[in-house]
């Protein structure tokens, strides 16, 4: 793509996906605001990995705006 992976944002769901990102060494965000991320069990999870979480798009918004500086 050419883009420097700490210059990168990933907006993920999924916990193969975070591993990814992480290991990629690019930023991370979890997003929770899908149904299948409701489940108390998975969210646990996600938020387990210490990354940036968003439960909704709003959230997702004032965590890009953190990322990107704005």
């Amino acid at each position: 793509m050419g883009c420097a992976p700490e210059n990168c944002i990933v907006i993920e769901d999924s916990v193969p996906g975070i591993k990814a990102a992480m290991a990629a060494k690019m930023n991370v965000i979890g997003f929770l605001g899908g149904g299948h991320a409701q489940y108390n069990w998975y969210r646990q999870l996600i938020e387990g990995y210490k990354i940036p979480i968003a439960n909704n798009n709003e959230e997702l918004w004032q965590w890009l705006k953190v990322f990107l500086n704005d």
